[in-house]
């Protein structure tokens, strides 16, 4: 598929990040809890804990060696995105994403049991830590927050970074229920996090009262070198020297993905891409609690299972016909789960297709679209009720998975219910379909179609995935950083219309990270695209046709993709540097009754 822009090897090797995302909980909606006192203790420089120890007790474990020059990325395995010609202004600060509200109506219960963890997605143990002012209790904080850690190490060109970013350019987008917490891997601890707390406190003084007082009893500083912490940070930080890490709303330890946006001309590292980690943990929480909320069939095809490349087929057997007849929906739920980075570092296409029932070795019906992220995992619920139509007989079909040739631990999921829609899809017929260039010849592959509506049909749609692919061959940058727009039209009535304003964008994906997106990858991620976000399912387009449907039988429609209202005339740049334009357009009819 694609693949955009270089790849800084010091956020994989200095961050010791290969994956880290939503996905993978099997949570189920968590029991309400009482409030807990949860104040910090006043932040005073002479209240400060001192552990008594020699520093020189416990030797860090080895830091990474910082590599300093970026990585161009590795070798180039197919059909490359090298990102676009000019990623425009500079990263002059976060764009406010949205703030959840500040509390919760209910409180997760703390898990006191285990079993615990030092690693991706295992459950972080209870802990005290010493902070200015007093100790820190992480029991007696829990409830509706995530928690991130930030480590200085001197001499790490990532690290010093992050700390010399501005803290209040992360305080003002982020959303507040999460603490920040401060250490340093150096001896110098004290005087490293005194001299963030001066940062941060000059920050609080030009926030409202509110935000300030809110601020200040959320954001702590450990003044002992963070190596000689004690129980589980400590442990985690010995296991695995990360410079950023997370416990998410779950209380699982997650890691942080890479805390630069690469498609900015400013690539310095900054703290306020944090939030992106908060936003994505609060969106998997509201997430696990609708789910939690249905009491749907689940039909599992994968279940931590190694895939890779096109052809993984997995048979599952449907409920009977009868039994199929009482669903109105379908949900499909992937996670990608990236176990080693080299193994999945690329945007590409994955796709869920469904194998002919007569011929189970031709398996071209697509549905499900996703697009991988850069090296992290992913995981996404995606609303598919319309390929009910394809199931409603029931009994054993044959499915293929495709990953576009990278590999994961997949765990792969049919979820089937009944959401009283009052209607099911029960007809669905092929329509505009095809994978062709962008250019002035684009059209001339759709002729008008004709249908008939069967009787006692209560909604027609057009239904199906369009995505533009390929850049840096012309001005515009087509058709992956343009707005393509497409164009369905019924019985010479009105038309249906496909857009993509926020292709081109510097943080049109980035926007979209509390709607699903993979925050942090270690690509261009945030950039806008036509009609895809690395890192985030492809929302299938869906256009109610119905009352654009004439007495009698055939019907007409017809489609065309355009740009700015006209066939597309690609205009060569002088140095290309990317692929030609390309979409990938796949609808369908579906007839609901």
């Amino acid at each position: 598929m694609t693949r955009c822009a270089t790849i800084v090897s010091f956020l994989v090797l200095t961050l010791g990040l290969a994956c880290g995302s939503d996905g993978g909980s099997t949570e189920t909606n968590p029991a309400d809890v009482p409030d807990t006192a949860a104040a910090d203790v006043p932040e005073t420089v002479e209240d400060t804990a001192d552990t008594g120890k020699d520093p020189t007790d416990m030797g860090p474990p080895d830091l990474p060696e910082d590599p300093g020059a970026v990585d161009p990325g590795p070798q180039d395995p197919g059909s490359v995105d090298m990102g676009p010609v000019d990623t425009g202004p500079q990263d002059m600060g976060p764009v406010d994403t949205g703030k959840p509200p500040l509390s919760c109506e209910h409180k997760t219960a703390f898990d006191a049991v285990g079993p615990y963890g030092l690693t991706q997605y295992e459950k972080a143990a209870d802990f005290t830590m010493p902070v200015l002012g007093g100790q820190w209790n992480f029991q007696e904080n829990w409830g509706c927050d995530s928690f991130i850690f930030i480590s200085y190490a001197n001499g790490y060109e990532y690290s010093e970074g992050l700390w010399t970013s501005n803290p209040k350019w992360l305080l003002d987008v982020s959303p507040k229920n999460v603490h920040y917490i401060f250490m340093s891997f150096e001896t110098s601890a004290k005087s490293d996090v005194m001299a963030m707390r001066d940062k941060v406190e000059s920050g609080l003084k030009n926030m409202s009262p509110e935000d300030a007082a809110h601020w200040a009893s959320h954001v702590h500083y450990v003044p002992v070198q963070a190596w000689n912490l004690e129980g589980w940070v400590g442990d985690v930080l010995k296991n695995q020297g990360f410079f950023t890490f997370s416990i998410d709303r779950f209380q699982r330890m997650r890691e942080t993905g890479g805390l630069v946006n690469i498609a900015a001309i400013n690539q310095s590292p900054q703290l306020y891409h944090l939030e992106n980690e908060v936003l994505q943990f609060n969106f998997e929480w509201d997430r696990e609690k609708a789910l939690a909320a249905e009491s749907p069939t689940v039909l599992t095809l994968f279940d931590g299972a190694a895939t890779q490349g096109g052809n993984n087929k997995v048979e599952v057997t449907f409920p009977d016909a009868a039994t199929m007849a009482g669903f109105d929906s379908l949900d499909i739920d992937l996670l990608m789960d990236c176990k080693d980075y080299d193994t999945c570092p690329w945007d590409y296409i994955a796709a869920l297709y469904l194998c002919d029932k007569d011929d189970p070795e031709q398996c071209g019906t697509e549905i499900a679209r996703w697009i991988t992220t850069y090296g992290r995992d992913g995981r996404w619920v995606t609303d598919l009720s319309q390929v009910l139509a394809y199931l409603q007989d029931g009994g054993t079909r044959i499915l293929r998975f495709d990953s576009s040739g990278q590999g994961y631990t997949t765990t792969l999921k049919i979820r089937l219910q009944n959401r009283g829609k009052g209607m099911r899809p029960t007809g669905i017929q092929p329509l505009f379909q095809g994978n062709h260039g962008f250019n002035l010849d684009y059209n001339g592959h759709f002729e008008p179609l004709q249908f008939d509506t069967p009787e006692g049909v209560k909604k027609v749609e057009v239904f199906g995935w369009i995505t533009g692919h390929g850049f840096g061959n012309d001005q515009a940058n087509c058709a992956e950083f343009c707005n393509h727009t497409h164009h369905f039209q019924v019985n010479g009535g009105q038309e249906y219309v496909k857009d993509h304003p926020v292709a081109g964008t510097l943080n049109g994906c980035k926007e979209q990270v509390v709607e699903g997106v993979v925050p942090n990858q270690h690509g261009t991620w945030s950039l806008g695209r036509g009609g895809w976000c690395p890192g985030l399912d492809v929302k299938p387009f869906v256009a109610d046709i119905s009352q654009s449907m004439v007495s009698g039988n055939p019907q007409t429609i017809t489609y065309k993709g355009l740009f700015k209202g006209k066939d597309y005339d690609p205009q060569p740049v002088a140095e290309p540097n990317g692929f030609a334009g390309n979409i990938h357009l796949n609808t369908f009819l579906v007839f609901w009754e």
